[in-house]
């Protein structure tokens, strides 16, 4: 699970914010399996609101989405994906200085 990956690298986590496309039995092992909080954020059906935490994730898939490479999944294996985002954020972070 991506989630117990994540939490192995990074184990001050204290909580998790999702999509709702998280919502059901994801949330279940991960409040069970993991002891972790989820806060999955709803759209809203009825009318424009703004939602907590979801402006972090589209600005996120903004700047990798930047880079041509990542713009669509080329890549074979995980590792050379994972490496070729990190070469994305270290170019949006060399463009901000």
């Amino acid at each position: 699970m991506v989630f117990e990956e994540c939490l192995n690298h990074h184990p001050s986590l204290l909580g998790i914010s999702a999509d709702s496309g998280y919502r059901g039995t994801t949330v279940k092992q991960i409040e069970d399996i993991l002891n972790k909080t989820i806060d999955v954020v709803a759209k809203g059906a009825t009318s424009w609101i703004i939602l907590p935490m979801r402006w972090v994730v589209e600005r996120t898939f903004a700047w990798i989405n930047n880079c041509r490479r990542l713009s669509k999944d080329y890549e074979l294996s995980l590792f050379s994906a994972e490496n070729f985002i990190r070469l994305a954020f270290i170019s949006v972070i060399i463009k901000r200085f």
